[in-house]
């Protein structure tokens, strides 16, 4: 497990030099957020007056603003992992992909390293905004400080678990752009970022079961009181076992890709 956790580690050190080594790259990671964040807030602010009743949920202002906020910082910390994955396409072109069939190391630890490489980095800035926003509004109290460690960790491994599977799939698929129009409004809508699952029809909370996201949400507004859930233990329960499936679906691609490539040399298994 040590040696496990070291090749992450050392996997994530290097994405963030290949990634992260211009100034010009900071400046747009500390922009978009902030754009999308005054976006959010501006474009919400008419709702923040009085309640708001959303199918059987009433929320005050506060809870309100920090219901879109949690969703905003959720779905943001899950799409940076399709961003994360597409480098895969540069090791392709670049002609270092061969670097990560050869290396010893655990072809899951790189994945996660790579995962968290880039999540890592656009998760702080993210959070010094959250917390700037959530004074403005007034929201801040000691409850959220105590629960803000608890929830992001849990994000974070959620998200990184996440983009281990997104990885995999980059790294042995040729094209894999199918994967934003598959993950990137789907995700947005099903998974709770801006409209509360509970109020979905039955198809549509089908749907939202297939993506990790529906269930960090639902956990996080329930820890701050946004959203009192009766069947919350139920979720975490279901969180663990989706997180169980992505890592079991991860495993399976990488060992059947590298199989694939043995038997033919071809590095795209589909």
């Amino acid at each position: 497990m040590k040696k496990f956790i070291r090749q992450v580690y050392s996997e994530a050190v290097k994405q963030h030099r290949n990634i992260f080594h211009s100034k010009l790259i900071y400046f747009t990671m500390i922009a978009w957020p902030l754009l999308q964040l005054v976006s959010i807030f501006l474009g919400y602010k008419p709702f923040f007056e009085g309640e708001i009743v959303i199918g059987n949920i009433i929320y005050t202002k506060q809870t309100f603003f920090l219901f879109i906020l949690t969703g905003f910082i959720g779905f943001n910390c899950f799409w940076s992992m399709v961003e994360s994955a597409w480098n895969m396409s540069y090791e392709r072109t670049s002609g270092t992909l061969e670097i990560i069939f050869l290396s010893p190391c655990n072809k899951l630890a790189v994945l996660y390293g790579r995962a968290l490489g880039t999540l890592l980095e656009n998760v702080w800035i993210i959070i010094v905004y959250s917390f700037f926003f959530i004074v403005l509004n007034g929201s801040l109290n000691l409850m959220i400080l105590i629960k803000t460690p608890i929830i992001f960790l849990m994000l974070i491994v959620s998200a990184a678990i996440w983009g281990g599977l997104l990885n995999a799939i980059f790294l042995f698929s040729r094209d894999s752009t199918f994967l934003f129009y598959l993950l990137n409004a789907p995700m947005e809508l099903f998974s709770g970022v801006k409209i509360p699952v509970s109020v979905f029809p039955f198809w549509a909370k089908v749907i939202s079961t297939f993506f990790p996201l529906t269930y960090c949400l639902i956990g996080i507004r329930h820890l701050l009181n946004i959203e009192l859930n009766s069947q919350i233990f139920m979720n975490y329960i279901y969180l663990i076992l989706s997180l169980g499936i992505i890592v079991l679906l991860t495993s399976i691609i990488i060992k059947l890709a590298e199989k694939n490539y043995r038997k033919t040399g071809e590095m795209s298994f589909y």
